[in-house]
Parts: structure tokens; sequence; C-alpha cells
């Protein structure tokens, strides 16, 4: 019986994957170094802390950042046709009046331990960047698309661009797909994967405080348009139905709910062999169905 929670203490906005009977999670680092730990387990329950992706203080350089900026919600793949692991990161510069400044990168290794490769800069156009290995040899950037005139909802919208391998750079413009399963507002953390022809997209919601969760929705076209999860949010500490679209604050206070022990549940990732059992579930629900995910989630202290 695997026990929540798998990994204790400072490991925010995880990322799994998997390549063949080991699984691998991905946490952020933000202005501490080493960047990027990487944990290991063969079966979900014993997990070991196993190397770091970023090694060299220099590049990137972290050192005059302030706190909870650097190095954000980091994307870790397998692409099994070419035996290549992949990691997207985010180093955020700043937050000044809202404003995200932030540069996204991808690095590759054939061993999870490295060496990596020399990063290359994908764009600036909004955080928590992450990519999608297509069956077809194509490759996608989804990542939220951060808009910061008035009158827009911030965080707003998702979007995916297009990314060339060979020349190594971003095809075109990003492209907005999804606004979300709820209306919780404040998406982010997006995800993509393909499973029996279906494009599905995980996002967390709701801020990353109290009102948190995780939703999924899917498309027959990886340009959308996608439907959400009737079930939406299928991850969250506070069930209750809420429209927060136009306010940006993330902590969201009065969502508390004192009768669950991890609060601030969400931002979630999924590997693709137990998507397929989360597809069965939730398009066609059936209680027996089973599905693995990891999400943030902040534990409160034992009540005696």
């Amino acid at each position: 019986m695997l026990r929540n929670p798998i990994l204790k203490g400072f490991n925010p906005d995880p990322c799994i994957c998997r390549k063949g009977e080991d699984y691998y999670i991905a946490v952020s680092t933000f202005e501490w170094f080493p960047g990027i730990p990487i944990y290991h387990s063969r079966d979900m329950k014993n997990w070991e802390l196993y190397t770091h992706v970023l090694t060299d203080d220099s590049n990137p350089d972290l050192k005059k950042l302030p706190s909870a900026k650097g190095i954000w919600a980091p994307c870790l793949t397998y692409c099994e046709t070419e035996d290549m692991f992949y990691v997207i990161y985010g180093v955020m510069n700043s937050m000044n009046a809202r404003y995200f400044d932030v540069d996204n990168f991808l690095i590759t290794a054939k061993d999870i331990k490295g060496p990596w490769s020399e990063p290359v800069y994908l764009h600036s156009s909004g955080f928590d960047a992450s990519i999608l290995h297509d069956d077809d040899g194509r490759k996608y950037i989804v990542s939220l698309d951060w808009e910061t005139r008035e009158g827009y909802e911030k965080p707003g919208v998702i979007a995916v661009s297009e990314y060339d391998p060979e020349k190594k750079e971003i095809i075109g413009y990003p492209k907005r797909i999804w606004k979300g399963g709820t209306d919780r507002g404040c998406i982010e953390a997006p995800h993509l994967t393909k499973r029996n022809g279906y494009y599905y997209i995980m996002c967390a919601e709701g801020g990353t405080g109290y009102n948190h969760c995780v939703t999924m929705g899917r498309s027959k076209n990886v340009w959308g348009p996608y439907e959400g999860d009737p079930q939406n949010p299928i991850v969250t500490s506070n069930p209750i139905e809420s429209n927060e679209r136009h306010d940006p604050d993330h902590l969201k206070p009065k969502y508390f709910n004192p009768d669950v022990v991890l609060q601030k549940a969400g931002h979630g990732a999924m590997w693709r062999r137990s998507l397929e059992r989360y597809i069965w579930y939730i398009f066609a629900p059936d209680h027996s169905a089973r599905s693995f995910a990891v999400r943030l989630a902040e534990r409160l202290p034992s009540r005696k």
C-alpha cells in the first residue's frame, strides 16, 4: 500500500516519468543549488534521491535571484524512440508587480545521471513549460501564456507551440488552446500526453493555495478544441465549486478545508501507462479502475 506523502519536505511541483521498471520524479528547487533533484523508485513506495540535473552554478546563474525565484516546475520526460531523457525548466527572474519574467530551456541526456546537453532556449511567453513527444515524431511545447494587460485573466490561458528538434527552436508563435476545466482561475502547470488517438491535457487550477486542484481535458487534435472532464476537478483538497477567474490571488485562504490532512493539493503529473486506466475511469466511469498521479500538497500538523 502506498502512503502519502511519498516525498516529504521541500519537494514542490513534482513531475514523474518511467523508463522500463524505473520511475523518476523531478521537483522544483527555486533559487537553491544544485538544481532539479531526481528521485528514483522501482515500486512507487520507496524513493531515493538519485541525482541532480543542474550542477554547474554558472549555468544557470541563480546567485543574484531573491527567494522563490529561480527554477520553476521542471518537466521530466523519457522519449522511448530516441532512448532520451528530456528536462524542460523555467528560470523565473522576477515577479515584480505580478509581471513574470521567465526564460524556458530544454536539455537532454541518454542517462538520467547525465551528462546533460547544453540548454536550448525555448521562449519566454509563460512559466511551467512541458513537452509532448507525439507518436509521429513531432514535439510540442505547452506552457502558461501570461497576459499582463488590464482586463485579461491572469494566469489565464494555456498555449502550445511545435518544437523542431533538428533546428532546436520553436516553430511559429504559441497558440492558445485551453482555459481550464473549472472556473477556479489561476490555471498553470500544463502537461500533454497522447493515448488511443486522444490528446490529454492536465493542468493545475485555483492558485497554489487552498483552492488548488488538478483538472483534465481531451481533444482529437493537439491544437484543440479540448473538452473538459465532466468530473473536474479530479484532485483537490476543496471540492466546493467556485468562480475565481478574475482574482489572481493564489492563496485563497477562504477555501481552507479543515477536514483534510493534505492541503493545497494540485499541480499534478501522470505517466502514460497509467493514463490508460485514468481515461477509462474518467470518460467511461467504473469505480474499480485505478490511476496513479503525483501532485503537490501541503500536510497539516497532526491534530491530537
